[in-house]
C-alpha cells in the first residue's frame, strides 16, 4: 500500500501546474460579489465583469468590458479597447495609445461691430463671413450646445435671431422678441447627441438674422461640438 501511495504522489508531482491568472476563453462574473486581482491578470479573450473590480497590479488582455466601476491605483496602458458602462477613475496616469474618442470642441463666433441693424455673418478665427465659408469639420460629430451673449440697444418690432448654419443652411436659431426689451441678452442650450449631426467635410457658421427692427452690439457665440471619434 505504501508503494502505491508513493506512485500516486509521484504522478501528481509530475503533472505541470496550471498557469495562474490566465484565461484563453471568455471569463464572466455574474454574482453579487466583487472581483479582486492581487497579482497580474492575463486575458486572451473577452473579460466581462458585472460588478465592481479593483486591480492592485497590472492587467493585460484583448478587451475589458465593465458594467460597473473600474478603479486603477497605478498607471494604466490601453492598447485596444476599454468599454465601461459606469465611471472610470484613474488615480495616476492613463496612457491611450490609440485615439481618444468622444472629446469636446468649442468653436467661437463674434462681431466687433456696434449698432448692428442688418443681417451679418459673425467672424471667427477663420473666414466665416458668408454662406460658403465656415469652420470645416474634419471628423463626424454632433452639436452638443451653444452659448450666446449680446447687448440690445433698441428693439422696436419682430423677433430677430442668432442663427447657426450647416453648409450655409440654417440648422437651428436662438430668437429674441422685441418685447423682451433692451439690455444684455444671454442664453444657453444643449442638445442630445445626434440631434444636429455634422459629417466630415461640412462647415458651420453663425449669423445675426435681422427679422424686425433691432440694434445690437458685439454678439459673442460659442458652439459646443461632441466628437464621434
Amino acid at each position: 500500500m505504501r508503494r502505491l501511495w508513493l506512485v500516486l504522489i509521484a504522478l501528481v508531482l509530475a503533472v505541470p501546474a496550471p498557469a495562474g491568472h490566465s484565461f484563453s476563453d471568455p471569463m464572466y462574473t455574474t454574482g453579487d460579489g466583487d472581483f479582486w486581482v492581487n497579482g497580474g491578470l492575463d486575458v486572451d479573450g473577452t473579460c466581462q465583469l458585472d460588478g465592481a473590480i479593483t486591480f492592485t497590479a497590472g492587467m493585460t488582455g484583448d478587451k475589458l468590458t465593465l458594467s460597473g466601476t473600474l478603479t486603477v491605483g497605478g498607471a494604466m496602458a490601453l492598447t485596444d479597447s476599454l468599454y465601461a458602462g459606469g465611471n472610470v477613475t484613474v488615480a495616476d496616469t492613463l496612457v491611450v495609445l490609440g485615439q481618444f474618442k468622444g472629446g469636446r470642441v468649442w468653436l467661437p463666433f463674434c462681431s466687433d461691430t456696434n449698432n448692428l441693424i442688418a443681417d451679418a455673418y459673425l467672424r471667427s478665427g477663420v473666414m466665416t463671413n458668408s454662406a460658403y465659408r465656415g469652420w470645416v469639420i474634419p471628423t463626424d460629430c454632433s452639436v452638443a450646445g451653444y452659448a450666446v451673449r449680446y447687448n440690445v440697444d433698441a428693439a422696436v418690432s419682430g423677433a430677430s435671431l442668432i442663427e447657426f448654419d450647416i453648409d450655409g443652411v440654417r440648422a437651428f436659431a436662438d430668437s429674441m422678441d422685441y418685447t423682451t426689451g433692451t439690455g444684455y441678452y444671454t442664453n444657453t442650450a444643449t442638445f442630445a447627441r445626434g440631434t444636429h449631426p455634422l459629417t466630415a467635410g461640412q462647415w458651420v457658421s453663425a449669423e445675426w438674422d435681422e427679422a424686425g427692427e433691432f440694434q445690437i452690439d458685439s454678439p459673442v457665440l460659442i458652439l459646443d461640438l461632441q466628437l464621434d471619434e
